[in-house]
């Protein structure tokens, strides 16, 4: 974890999902917020040993689980109940834990992928055609400009117009689309 506002940003981003995880568990709005709060705790003091990539969320759905757990012990909850809250939360680990299974993945996925096609949509026609066979199609300068019958310093004066204009058309969206463009 490189700062505390990327931290910052993962807990707004989980918290009400994991709320709801929590709540199911043990039962209560107090209980819930006490795991929730304690796993952050113990992320926080622990931000330089753990692995901040793509499986996060799932480290921290496992250790909300595994706290829910310990606060159910501790409150003698029956041993089959905790066997059923363990089963159910094996199967929702791997949902989360399988990389062609992450609803939020592809819903996210999904919200990029239209602000992209919205955007380059906005494109002027010859923009758009341009930056398509450049980016997409995969085509150099000479080659989109001898099939267009244009200059090549015109195909790179459409790249830039589309290129200008995605930024300003995205500006405001998803730091991830801002990364997208980037690599452009």
């Amino acid at each position: 974890m490189e700062s505390q506002t990327e931290f910052d940003s993962l807990f707004k981003r989980v918290y009400p999902k994991l709320f709801f995880y929590a709540r199911g568990i043990v039962g209560n709005d107090d209980d819930a917020e006490d795991v929730i709060e304690d796993v952050f705790v113990e992320l926080w003091r622990r931000r330089d040993d753990i692995e901040w990539g793509d499986k996060i969320e799932a480290y921290i759905y496992r250790a909300v689980f595994t706290r829910s757990i310990n606060l159910l012990r501790m409150a003698n909850r029956s041993e089959e109940q905790l066997s059923l809250l363990t089963t159910f939360n094996d199967r929702r680990m791997g949902f989360l834990e399988s990389e062609i299974g992450n609803p939020q993945h592809d819903a996210e996925m999904d919200d990029i992928r239209q602000a992209i096609n919205e955007a380059l949509s906005a494109l002027p026609t010859k923009s758009r055609q341009v930056f398509q066979m450049s980016y997409i199609d995969g085509l150099h300068h000479q080659e989109i400009a001898d099939e267009l019958g244009i200059s090549v310093r015109t195909v790179e004066a459409h790249i830039y117009t589309a290129l200008r204009l995605l930024r300003k058309l995205l500006e405001g969206t998803r730091a991830l689309m801002k990364i997208f463009l980037c690599f452009l």
